[in-house]
């Protein structure tokens, strides 16, 4: 189909880590047909041994170039904004001299929010030691039966009959090169507000010490009625 259908090809690579932590390099190409018909293929996900050198980058993609026969055809490459990135693909024009990078407009804006967000570094600091506090299997666990119980009270005071069933949710971890994934995370921390708060108390006002201590540290941790009139505005 590449072959017979496509005159100018535009690759899309993108690098990853898998949670066995291997990496594994993607590379995808899409170009309209003569008919105007828009196409988009999967050439290669390998497994991209470490270092992950701008180098190595280039090694895979020289290769994909060629199993695929796109030396003539391939005139630009979407990645992020990685440095590793940006050299494999200046490396690959020196051999390929049409080709040019095209940055990631989704990757750049994540950017600009980070950028943005330093002007709020206490409550990012919040929101993340919010996450990290509750990425622990037993805080989680915590968290879920709390959204149990507060949905249980809610329908008990709304006089609603049967059983209540619920789908807890978890924090969201936000990823620096992710696009949106910060307003979700925020968003999270919103929604899950009043079943952290629950923790907080039935952990404080346990008989164990242990918990007790957990919860005084949760307490810290939670966002003031403030912040979260403030993280509010900015989610929403």
């Amino acid at each position: 189909m590449l072959q017979t259908t496509a005159t100018v090809v535009h690759l899309t690579t993108d690098l990853w880590t898998a949670k066995s932590r291997h990496g594994y390099l993607g590379v995808t190409a899409t170009w309209l047909t003569s008919n105007f018909e828009f196409k988009e293929v999967l050439l290669m996900c390998n497994h991209l041994p470490f270092p992950h050198t701008g180098d190595a980058i280039c090694e895979e993609l020289c290769k994909v170039i060629q199993d695929w026969r796109l030396q003539n055809s391939v005139f630009t490459v979407a990645t992020d904004n990685g440095s590793n990135m940006v050299r494999g693909i200046k490396l690959l024009s020196n051999n390929y001299t049409r080709v040019v990078r095209q940055p990631c407009v989704a990757h750049t804006l994540q950017l600009s929010v980070q950028e943005g967000l330093k002007q709020c570094k206490d409550i990012r600091r919040r929101v993340k030691n919010l996450q990290a506090f509750f990425r622990f299997p037993k805080h989680a666990e915590q968290l879920r039966q709390a959204q149990k119980e507060l949905s249980l009270q809610i329908s008990m005071d709304d006089s609603s009959d049967g059983e209540v069933h619920i789908n807890p949710l978890d924090v969201s971890a936000d990823v620096q090169t992710r696009w949106n994934s910060t307003y979700y995370a925020w968003k999270r921390i919103l929604e899950l507000y009043n079943a952290v708060r629950y923790v907080s108390n039935t952990l404080i006002t346990d008989t164990s010490r242990a918990l007790q201590k957990e919860g005084e540290k949760l307490e810290r941790l939670c966002l003031t009625l403030d912040e979260k009139q403030l993280v509010s505005i900015y989610v929403y």
